[in-house]
């Protein structure tokens, strides 16, 4: 799959802005600084992975534009995909579990953007069956890895951010059981430490009793900052609705008098993001991006490599410094 050749950025002018204010993005340094992060990537004998400069501006938008975080940020990504494989290797769309998942409305990835240009995942963590033989924790973060991953191949989501909203209706201990203390803690603990991905919030509706115990295991991994982005709307949805647009939600999530557009039911909306996510367009993209050909070998890693991670971290670097 040739990601690479024609490169066009796609942001608008406020996205661009954005950009530049707050990820220190300068257009006219931008290829060049892709260019040296993958001058080093391709020296790297421990590393392989895409090439590719929307993947590589991802690590690069993530990192600020500092080389040496964004060099960090990738090889601990590559080496994770690695290490949980049934996670996040060999994803195909078309898996009848998968599917499964995204029929029952799991994971959605709401249309369009909010109003200030982030795309919005619901999360519907109560949905699924958790007696169901067919699923398993894999499956659902295999799923919900597809959706991400998709996302966060278009340029405006990396600089604008993605807003997450975690519906837990209708979740129970059955549910908790299902995940365990263990595999809530290394989700969350990824999605914070080792995703190259701009998280703008996580909004959390009509939470029970059981979401304190979740709630307590996160604040053992979450950062400050991260808690900070943490937002509680028990019941209520008008608060919800200051974040995210009626127009982009379910209409199971909004009132019974509005009239104005809106993503239609989750179920006809799930059968919408199958079709898409199905697609071959989408589904080999998922496939070139979870494949097993991406590595980080720590065997072959070399000792300068691993005596310099406690060196401070730059902006920039340019490839002749």
């Amino acid at each position: 799959m040739d990601l690479v050749k024609n490169y066009r950025c796609t942001l608008d002018d406020r996205s661009l802005a954005y950009a530049k204010d707050e990820l220190n993005e300068e257009p006219s340094e931008r290829q060049g600084a892709v260019e040296t992060l993958r001058d080093w990537v391709k020296q790297q004998p421990h590393l392989v992975c895409r090439l590719d400069t929307l993947f590589l501006l991802r690590f690069l938008r993530c990192a600020k534009f500092s080389q040496l975080k964004a060099r960090k940020m990738l090889e601990t990504f590559t080496s994770l995909m690695g290490k949980v494989p049934e996670w996040f290797k060999n994803i195909d769309t078309r898996e009848e579990s998968i599917q499964k998942v995204i029929d029952i409305g799991y994971c959605l990835p709401l249309p369009g953007v909010d109003d200030e240009g982030r795309s919005v995942i619901l999360c519907r963590l109560g949905a699924f069956n958790p007696d169901d033989k067919d699923l398993s924790p894999a499956v659902l973060v295999r799923t919900c890895m597809a959706i991400w991953e998709w996302i966060l191949s278009q340029e405006h989501a990396c600089v604008n951010g993605v807003i997450t909203i975690m519906d837990f209706t209708g979740f129970t201990l059955k549910h908790f059981t299902f995940w365990g203390v263990e595999t809530i803690k290394k989700t969350t603990l990824f999605q914070q430490k080792h995703f190259p991905a701009r998280s703008k919030g996580t909004h959390y509706y009509n939470t029970s009793a059981i979401f304190e115990r979740i709630l307590s295991i996160m604040k053992t991994v979450h950062s400050n900052k991260m808690m900070d982005r943490v937002h509680l709307h028990g019941s209520n949805l008008e608060t919800l609705y200051e974040t995210v647009p009626m127009r982009m939600l379910p209409t199971e999530y909004l009132p019974d008098d509005y009239t104005g557009p809106n993503a239609g039911s989750i179920k006809d909306y799930a059968v919408e993001v199958r079709k898409q996510y199905t697609d071959d367009k989408i589904r080999d993209f998922i496939l070139y991006d979870s494949s097993d050909k991406w590595v980080f070998e720590e065997r072959k890693r070399p000792i300068e490599e691993l005596g310099s991670e406690g060196q401070g971290s730059y902006r920039r670097l340019s490839s002749n410094e």
